[in-house]
């Protein structure tokens, strides 16, 4: 991956704070759209009808890590809001800011550079080059995937939400080599990252890696709404910790509603008895297969590449 020259990150850095700055008016215009509509329906868990639409608004603008709050983790808050055209409108506009600031912010992902460790200055660490930004345009505590996440606008004419919760749940991706080198330099370079890159070099040529990660707790809402053209029933999931946003009238009741509830069932890694115990690349969470998979593994991901570029 090439270095980024000074007058590209400084280039970067006014892209964000402008981004940023035009996000933050786009959150101020939508939570005035949300108090106007007093009078539409609202449920927002755990709340009452008088304190729901203040909370929805200050989980809204909460873009910053709060103490103790983990990497991986972001403020939640399951609901539903009733919306007028106008609100409508201020959810795109502000999802569009979203957008643009997480593009701007694109370019500096998976890098890292020696900077002052925060709590000993006199010391230099690896540290995300995302950071080290963020600190210069004076959004140190930002937490980006807070502020980056779209919220959802859901059809019309629609008649129920069930919500839920998946927790316990693994992601598995196949890589090459050559990926899992690329995500080792990303890491920069100590002992470590070192001894990992030469055991890389003992693989077989075409040997392909699993990264397998834990995902964090989300949430799902599964609605259903009429589709005025057919007449029928139509059912859709999404996955948002933030309330939902759909078009209705003042003084209409809610959809149909069911609220959430926790699934706590362990569940074991989805194909686990096809790779080995121990990552064979820690930083990286990447495994090997088993012995007797390596070679139909390995040529799946060929096949699959080889249909992606087709």
């Amino acid at each position: 991956m090439k270095d980024l020259t000074d007058e590209q990150l400084l280039a970067i850095q006014l892209d964000a704070r402008q981004c940023f700055d035009a996000a933050v008016a786009a959150l101020a215009t939508l939570e005035k759209c949300i108090l106007a509509d007093r009078e539409f329906p609202i449920w927002i868990e755990r709340y009452s009808r008088r304190g729901a639409r203040s909370h929805a608004i200050a989980t809204l603008g909460s873009w910053y890590g709060e103490d103790g709050q983990k990497s991986t983790s972001t403020v939640r808050c399951l609901g539903v809001i009733g919306a007028s055209p106008e609100t409508l409108q201020a959810v795109r506009e502000l999802n569009a800011r979203k957008t643009a600031f997480k593009n701007a912010m694109a370019p500096l992902s998976r890098r890292k550079i020696m900077a002052p460790d925060p709590d000993d200055p006199g010391q230099q660490v690896w540290t995300d080059l995302s950071r080290v930004i963020l600190r210069r345009i004076r959004l140190k505590r930002l937490k980006q995937r807070q502020l980056t996440r779209q919220l959802v606008i859901l059809p019309e004419h629609l008649q129920s939400i069930k919500f839920s919760r998946s927790d316990n749940s693994y992601s598995h991706k196949r890589i090459s080599q050559d990926e899992a080198r690329q995500r080792l330099f990303n890491l920069g370079d100590d002992a470590g990252i070192r001894t990992q890159l030469k055991q890389l070099q003992t693989l077989g040529r075409d040997e392909v890696l699993v990264v397998v990660t834990k995902v964090p707790a989300h949430y799902r809402q599964n609605i259903t709404y009429l589709d005025p053209d057919s007449g029928e029933v139509v059912r859709k999931q999404y996955k948002s910790s933030l309330p939902l946003f759909y078009l209705t009238e003042p003084g209409r009741p809610l959809p149909k509603l069911r609220e959430p509830q926790d699934d706590t069932q362990p569940r074991q890694r989805r194909s686990i008895r096809d790779i080995e115990d121990e990552a064979f690349l820690p930083a990286i969470h990447a495994y090997r297969y088993r012995k007797g998979l390596r070679s139909s593994k390995a040529q799946q991901y060929r096949d699959k590449l080889k249909k992606t570029n087709n």
